[in-house]
């Protein structure tokens, strides 16, 4: 980690003694969000301009640091999204920002849509899978739809455990 950030600290100074240099200040943004130094990325991103514009995953990436910055994907991070998916309708990260800002602002229907075509990229009963299709099914919960069932684990996967009732219960169980 801190030969990374001595790295980073010398592409910023690089980057103020080339001011006109946009490759370099995405590169830079890009460095600032791996690190976890939102406000720098955010500042690096502004700097890179036009250059990002044909990148998916730099808009994506750029959204993603406004919305951590502002606490929500409207306005100009829905924007950027916008952008990153005409350059790329099936851009991943994309497609899953551009359905929690339409969960965001209550339009469910267009949620589940946007993220059941991201689910449908993935591996079946994938961590990813799985965790898309609970936002999905919190987005037709909230929107009074039928909740679909959740891939289940693995093949081979076992749950183990032992169930104990209460005994006034017990005696009314079968089995």
């Amino acid at each position: 980690p801190q030969e990374l950030e001595q790295m980073v600290a010398a592409l910023a100074q690089k980057m103020e003694q080339e001011p006109g240099n946009r490759k370099g200040w995405a590169m830079l943004a890009r460095s600032y969000k791996a690190i976890g130094r939102p406000a720098e990325a955010l500042r690096a991103f502004e700097r890179a301009g036009s250059f990002i514009d044909d990148d998916p995953d730099m808009l994506a990436s750029y959204a993603d640091v406004l919305a951590s910055r502002g606490g929500t994907l409207a306005g100009k991070p829905t924007q950027l999204i916008d952008k990153a998916l005409s350059v790329d309708p099936n851009h991943p990260m994309s497609l899953w920002l551009k359905g929690t800002a339409d969960f965001e602002q209550k339009n469910y229907p267009q949620a589940i849509a946007t993220w059941e075509r991201l689910v449908a990229m993935l591996q079946p009963g994938s961590d990813d899978a799985r965790m898309l299709e609970g936002a999905i099914n919190d987005a037709r919960a909230k929107a009074g739809l039928p909740v679909a069932a959740v891939a289940a684990a693995p093949a081979g996967a076992t749950i183990k455990g032992t169930v104990d009732l209460d005994p006034a219960v017990k005696a009314k169980a079968s089995p």
